[in-house]
């Protein structure tokens, strides 16, 4: 759309510089000017925009102006809500949760998220907008004794950076969500930061236009009530499928799930949002009239839509998946590999990889490929506990600062994508079976170590090592090695005769993992693996 804007060049600088610029305003003063201009720009492209309903917007009614009156702004926005909820949410449940393109639906669906390495794209692109969270307040409430309105939007920005907990704080949470996809973040601050290349350039535009008006927080306190009411109100409907998703591949929805609970508009923040604008309106008509009153609520509104137009990445991230789905993380990493040759085949000494001179390795990228996967210094599946980053590029490791940030985010992609070993793929699978499994075995036991005698199969499910124990002592994997099949197995058997919702409950790649782990001799973790615990499983309520 010719008002939407993606990546943009502003007074001879693109979106990255001007993030980095705007996030760090006490060290460029001298760039103040274009935080105004950057400023005025999204909000008269917004006053065009919101005249008349648009085709492009996520329904064509959705920024379409309305004049003030407490009735008229209240049905209007908490229409928008209500619409966004069912279309976003609702009905995407209702449809069985597609991850695929869907014309005619918003944002024409959860399409970035088919596959772990498309989700883990799009949250990378999230990461510019999430990890400055609150941002558009961070001046909105003066020094000094504040009023009624200043108080609910301090309520609102204390909750997003936490209160105090920093294992509440908004920024903090979703960056626990990077970690846990296998990105190295810099610090949001740093020039390092918006210089990574597999960021777009488009996603940083939206968090770059508030920070540039919050910078002017009296000018444009009517806009920033705008801003805490849109956000507000898209929160919720973005935030609950977005929750699923994560539970869906295993990850903590903790960030989404935050914005589900706190900003609904039944008493959390887009009611906080609702109620400051509208009594911000009223105090203006009891002061200053009609005609000022109708001038605030419009400037408001203009907040509110440029908030939800400027910075849609979504079309560059259209284009860059159709490259991305092209080249898999271990064709990458190859690369990768290739690209270092140059410096490293003179490196290493007499250090050796499956016996064969580290150096002369990379004359062969897919063989030390396949060589460094089965290595020590990988664990598949989990770069966090992986020597390759904990060891040999840490401050004290021999290859500290060999790599950029953007390649070291190549070689944990490629550690993930590596198959990981058997039993955690057999302890994550016990784990995913939970929510259902926990409730479905009535008085059923397993023998488990420990001296603790049995234990109920519903409880195991909390501690899958116990439950792989129990099933290897109780004789569940046992089956005749040189006559018989694994299928003759008692863990097979159960899962797929005789009860058809136990049948129904696992698809063919569980079964697989089943297969393979009773074939390799039922191994049984250590310790459990560094992984997330999902928070949620039931469909979010929704009401007003």
């Amino acid at each position: 759309s010719e008002f939407q804007l993606g990546a943009l060049s502003f007074g001879g600088y693109n979106s990255r510089d001007l993030f980095h610029f705007f996030i760090n305003h006490d060290q460029h003063y001298d760039k103040l000017h274009l935080a105004k201009e950057f400023s005025e720009f999204g909000f008269k492209m917004a006053e065009e925009y919101m005249k008349q309903d648009q085709p492009d917007a996520d329904f064509p009614s959705h920024f379409t102006f309305v004049p003030y009156s407490p009735e008229a702004v209240t049905k209007k926005v908490i229409s928008n809500y209500n619409t966004l909820w069912n279309k976003k949410y609702a009905e995407w449940m209702k449809r069985g949760m597609p991850t695929t393109f869907e014309e005619g639906v918003i944002g024409n669906g959860m399409w970035w998220a088919g596959n772990f390495e498309r989700l883990r794209l799009w949250l990378l692109q999230r990461a510019p907008f999430n990890l400055t969270d609150g941002s558009w307040l961070r001046q909105a409430v003066p020094t000094g004794p504040i009023n009624e309105v200043e108080a609910k939007l301090f309520s609102v920005f204390i909750d997003e950076i936490g209160n105090g907990d920093v294992q509440q704080n908004h920024c903090n949470c979703f960056s626990d969500v990077l970690k846990s996809v296998g990105y190295i973040i810099p610090d949001v601050r740093s020039r390092e930061f918006v210089d990574m290349k597999e960021i777009l350039e488009s996603a940083f535009t939206k968090p770059t236009f508030v920070m540039a008006a919050s910078l002017f927080s009296s000018t444009y306190f009517p806009e920033i009530l705008g801003f805490t009411l849109w956000l507000e109100v898209e929160s919720p409907p973005e935030h609950a499928p977005c929750a699923k998703l994560l539970e869906k591949y295993n990850l903590n929805p903790t960030f989404s799930l935050l914005h589900t609970a706190i900003d609904n508009m039944e008493n959390g923040h887009a009611r906080y949002a609702l109620d400051a604008c509208i009594m911000y309106v009223e105090d203006i008509k009891k002061k200053k009239g009609e005609q000022a009153a109708q001038e605030a609520w419009r400037r408001i509104w203009r907040g509110y839509t440029s908030y939800g137009i400027v910075g849609d990445f979504y079309p560059d991230l259209f284009k860059e998946m159709q490259e991305f789905d092209k080249q898999c993380p271990r064709q990458k990493f190859i690369e990768l590999i290739r690209s270092k040759s140059q410096f490293g085949n003179a490196q290493h000494g007499v250090i050796r990889l499956d016996g064969q001179l580290l150096d002369k390795m990379f004359g062969d990228p897919v063989a030390f490929e396949a060589s460094l996967a089965t290595s020590k210094y990988v664990e598949p599946g989990d770069p966090w506990n992986s020597l390759f980053l904990t060891r040999l590029i840490q401050f004290d490791g021999p290859m500290y600062q060999v790599f950029t940030t953007d390649e070291l985010n190549i070689i944990t992609a490629w550690i993930i994508s590596l198959k990981p070993k058997i039993e955690i793929q057999m302890y994550e699978l016990i784990s995913r079976k939970g929510f259902v499994g926990n409730r479905k075995h009535g008085s059923m036991t397993l023998p488990v170590g420990g001296g603790e005698g049995k234990r109920k199969i519903d409880e195991l499910f909390n501690d899958p090592i116990k439950f792989m124990e129990g099933l290897k002592t109780a004789g569940y994997c046992d089956f005749d090695r040189k006559k018989g099949s694994v299928d003759d197995a008692r863990l097979i058997r159960m899962v797929t005769g005789g009860n058809k919702q136990m049948t129904l409950s696992f698809t063919t790649s569980d079964l697989n993992v089943m297969r393979e782990w009773i074939l390799a001799g039922s191994p049984v973790p250590s310790q459990p693996p560094k992984r997330y615990e999902v928070k949620s499983n039931a469909q979010f309520v929704h009401k007003l």
